[in-house]
C-alpha cells in the first residue's frame, strides 16, 4: 500500500503547492517571485511535510504591530522594484508600526485541498485492495 498512498500523497502535494503558487501571483504578493518558487512539499511514509522561505509564515498569518519583520526580504523587494535599499527599512518600520494583513496562501489552500486529498486516498486503498484479491486469487 506504500507505494499507492506515496502517489496519492505526491499528486495532492503538487497540486496543492501549484494552487499556493497560483494565489501569490494573483494576490500581487510575488515581487520577487523568491516565496513562490521556495514552496516545496515532501512526502514521507504517512505524512507530507510543505516547507517555504522564513518569512511566507509572516505573509499568510500576518503580523501584529510591535514586531520587525526580516529586512532580507525586503531588500530584495526593494531592489525588484528599482526602489533605494532604504525604502525596505522605511517599509519595514511601516510594518512595526501598523502591522501587516494576512495572505492566507498557505492556510486556506491547505483548508481547501485538504477536502481533495480524501478522495486520492480512497482510490490509493482500493487499488491496494483490489491488487492484493486478484494476487490471493491467482495463487488459489
Amino acid at each position: 500500500m506504500e507505494e499507492e498512498l506515496k502517489k496519492a500523497l505526491e499528486k495532492w502535494g503538487a497540486e496543492t503547492v501549484a494552487a499556493m503558487q497560483a494565489v501569490l501571483l494573483q494576490s500581487r504578493s510575488n515581487a520577487t517571485s523568491n516565496l513562490s518558487r521556495s514552496i516545496k512539499y515532501l512526502v514521507g511514509e504517512d505524512f507530507v511535510r510543505f516547507t517555504m522561505l522564513e518569512y511566507g509564515d509572516i505573509q499568510d498569518k500576518g503580523r501584529t504591530p510591535g514586531w520587525y519583520s526580516p529586512i532580507k526580504p525586503l531588500k530584495d523587494w526593494a531592489s525588484t522594484k528599482g526602489l533605494p535599499v532604504s525604502a525596505a527599512y522605511t517599509a519595514r518600520a511601516a510594518i512595526k508600526r501598523r502591522g501587516l494583513k494576512p495572505k492566507r496562501f498557505f492556510t486556506s489552500i491547505i483548508e481547501r485541498e485538504l477536502v481533495k486529498v480524501i478522495p486520492l486516498l480512497e482510490v490509493a486503498t482500493i487499488k491496494f485492495l483490489g491488487d492484493r484479491i486478484e494476487l490471493i486469487q491467482n495463487q488459489q
